[in-house]
C-alpha cells in the first residue's frame, strides 16, 4: 500500500473511522478529560468512568460490578444535594457545588441526561471537578481583605486614641510634678499607668495593622519580658513556676517590638505544653560568643558577642530525629488539633527579621532551651539611654530658641506649648500645616525649630517641611504622628522613619528630642 492509503486525495479530507474506530476514539477522547466524566443509568448505578474518574476514586473498572455513584464514597442512600438526581427529575442539565464530608473536598457537581425518543430521561452524564483548592484560595483572599479592612480601622482607631493619650500622659506628669502630697501623687501615678497601659493596647492595635511588616526601633528585651512574664501568669497552669534571671548588662535591642512579644510568647506557651504535670519555665538573658555557646553556633552570625535570650524548660524534650525539623512551618509533635505547628517558624522568621538566630538545645525527658542571639545594639547612645530610663523631666535642660508648634489637636498644642514654655522656649501656635506656613513664611528668620504632626488637614506635615526648607534648609523640622513609619510609609523617607517622634510620647522624651535638634543645628 502507498503513502496515500485511508486518504480522499480528491476531497483532500481523512474518511470517517469504522464504528470500531469511531468507539476508540470517543472513548481516548473521555479518557483524556482531565475532570472525573461518569455513565450512569436511571437508578444512579454507575456504568462506567473516565480514566480521571478512576483515578480519582481509587477505583478499577470492575469494581463498579451494579454500585450506585453514592456507595464509592461510603453512603448508604443519594447525597441530600444531587445534581443528578435533578436532571433525572426535570430532564434538564444540573449543577451545583457541595462540600462532601466523606472526602473532605468541595466538588463543582455538573450532570446531563440522556433522554430517550420520547423525551424521558434514561441515562446521565455526571461531570465531576475537585475545586477544593480554589474554594482555600478564595476564602483566603476573602479573609486577607477582611483583615485588610480590619488593619485600616485598627490603625485610624489607634492613631485618634494615640492623640488622645498624649495629653493624658502629659497632662498627669505636668500635674505629678506640681504636687507633693503622697495620696494625691499616688491617684496621679495611676492615671499615668493606666494610661501607659492603654498606649500598650493601641500599639498592639497598630501591629495588627501593620499585618506582619517589620517596625525597627530601640527596645529594651527586659521591660519586654516582663510583659511578658504577666501576661504568662494569667494563661499558665499555677503548677508551673515561672522564674526570670534577666542578668544582661545590655540589653537593649534593635527591633519590633510587637513581634519579639509574640516570638517570646511562642515559645513560652510551647514550654507550657512541654509540662502538662507541672515544671518551671527559665527566662534568662545573657551574652555569649562563639566559644561560649553551650550548642553550636549558629552559622551567619558574624559579630564577637551577642545578647542572649534563653527559654528553658523541664519538660519532656524533642525526639533529637526531630529537632531538624523543628523550625519548618506547620511541623508539630502536639497531638491533632492542639497546635498548629506555626509558632515556632513565627520565632525561626522574626529572628531572622532582626539579623539573629534561634537555635535549640533538648534532652528527652529532661526539658528544651532555646537561644535568641541578637546583634549588639548599633544606635546611638542617646536612643539607648532613653529606652533604658526615661529620667525627670524636671532634671531635663531647657533653652531660649523660638518654636513653631503644629498640631490640629488642640489639647496637644496646649500641653506641648506649656511644656516647652515652663523650659524657657518661645512658643508659637498654629492649628495646621497651613496656618503654619503663613506664620512661617510671615517671618522665616524667626523661627528655631518647627514640631509639626504628620497627618494633618489641608496640608501635612511633609509638605509643611517641604516648603519650610526651601526657605530655609537649615531650620530643624521634628514629624510627629500617632501612626507607626510604615502605616504612614508612602509619606515618609527611611530617615523620617527612624527619626519619628511617636504618640504617645513623654514629657522627657519630647524635651530631649527637642534640645538635642537645637543642639545638632547649632554645630
Amino acid at each position: 500500500m502507498g503513502p496515500d492509503q485511508g486518504h480522499d486525495r480528491a476531497t483532500n479530507r481523512t474518511p470517517p473511522p469504522s464504528p470500531d474506530n469511531e468507539y476508540r476514539l470517543l472513548e481516548a477522547l473521555i479518557d483524556a478529560i482531565p475532570d472525573v466524566i461518569g455513565l450512569q443509568d436511571s437508578q444512579h448505578v454507575v456504568l462506567r468512568y473516565n480514566e480521571a474518574g478512576y483515578r480519582f476514586l481509587r477505583l478499577r473498572p470492575e469494581d463498579l460490578n451494579g454500585r450506585r455513584c453514592y456507595e464509592f464514597i461510603g453512603r448508604d442512600r443519594p447525597c441530600e444535594e444531587c445534581a443528578t438526581t435533578q436532571a433525572l427529575a426535570t430532564g434538564r442539565p444540573a449543577q451545583l457545588t457541595k462540600f462532601v464530608p466523606e472526602m473532605g473536598l468541595w466538588i463543582d457537581v455538573r450532570a446531563y441526561p440522556i433522554l430517550d425518543k420520547n423525551g424521558k430521561p434514561v441515562m446521565v452524564i455526571e461531570h465531576l471537578r475537585d475545586i477544593t483548592e480554589t474554594r482555600r484560595m478564595e476564602e483566603r483572599l476573602r479573609h486577607l481583605e477582611k483583615m485588610e479592612a480590619i488593619g485600616q480601622l485598627a490603625g485610624g482607631v489607634a492613631h485618634d486614641f494615640n492623640n488622645q493619650l498624649v495629653g493624658i500622659l502629659g497632662f498627669a506628669e505636668l500635674l505629678a510634678m506640681r504636687i507633693s502630697d503622697p495620696e494625691l501623687r499616688r491617684y496621679v501615678d495611676g492615671i499615668t499607668a493606666s494610661a501607659q497601659r492603654s498606649a500598650d493596647l493601641t500599639r498592639g492595635l497598630l501591629a495588627f495593622a501593620r499585618k506582619g511588616k517589620y517596625l525597627a526601633e530601640p527596645v529594651d528585651l527586659h521591660a519586654l519580658l516582663t510583659e511578658v512574664e504577666l501576661l504568662l501568669r494569667h494563661s499558665i497552669d499555677r503548677r508551673i513556676a515561672i522564674r526570670m534571671d534577666l542578668r544582661a548588662a545590655e540589653h537593649v535591642v534593635s527591633g519590633d517590638s510587637s513581634q519579639l512579644q509574640n516570638a517570646f510568647l511562642n515559645l513560652a506557651l510551647n514550654a507550657r505544653d512541654a509540662m502538662p504535670d507541672g515544671g518551671t519555665i527559665v527566662i534568662k538573658t545573657t551574652l555569649y560568643a562563639p566559644d561560649t555557646l553551650p550548642v553550636e553556633w549558629p552559622e551567619g552570625l558574624r559579630a564577637e558577642s551577642y545578647y542572649c535570650l534563653e527559654v528553658a524548660d523541664t519538660g519532656t524534650g524533642i525526639e533529637p530525629a526531630l529537632l531538624e525539623h523543628i523550625f519548618d512551618p506547620f511541623f508539630t509533635t502536639k497531638e491533632a488539633g492542639k497546635g498548629t505547628g506555626l509558632g515556632l517558624s513565627v520565632a525561626y522568621s522574626v529572628m531572622r527579621q532582626h539579623q539573629g538566630a534561634i537555635t535549640v538545645k533538648s534532652e528527652l525527658n529532661q526539658g528544651t532551651t532555646f537561644y535568641l542571639l541578637f546583634p549588639p545594639y548599633t544606635g546611638t547612645e542617646e536612643n539607648a539611654d532613653e529606652i533604658k530610663q526615661e529620667g525627670s523631666a524636671a532634671d531635663l535642660p531647657g533653652g531660649s530658641e523660638r518654636i513653631l508648634l503644629v498640631d490640629d489637636e488642640s489639647h496637644i498644642r496646649e500641653l506641648c506649648a506649656q511644656i516647652l514654655r515652663e523650659r524657657g522656649y518661645t512658643v508659637v501656635e498654629a492649628v495646621d500645616g497651613e496656618d503654619g506656613w503663613r506664620l512661617f513664611s510671615a517671618e522665616p528668620r524667626g523661627f528655631d525649630l518647627v514640631i509639626t504632626d504628620v497627618v494633618m488637614p489641608r496640608l501635612n506635615g511633609i509638605m509643611l517641611r517641604g516648603r519650610i526648607h526651601r526657605e530655609r534648609p537649615e531650620v530643624p523640622v521634628i514629624l510627629c504622628s500617632g501612626y507607626t513609619p510604615d502605616v504612614v510609609g508612602q509619606m515618609l523617607t527611611p530617615e523620617d522613619s527612624a527619626s519619628l517622634l511617636r504618640k504617645p510620647y513623654t514629657i522627657a522624651s519630647l524635651l530631649r528630642r527637642v534640645r538635642a535638634e537645637l543642639d545638632g543645628a547649632m554645630r
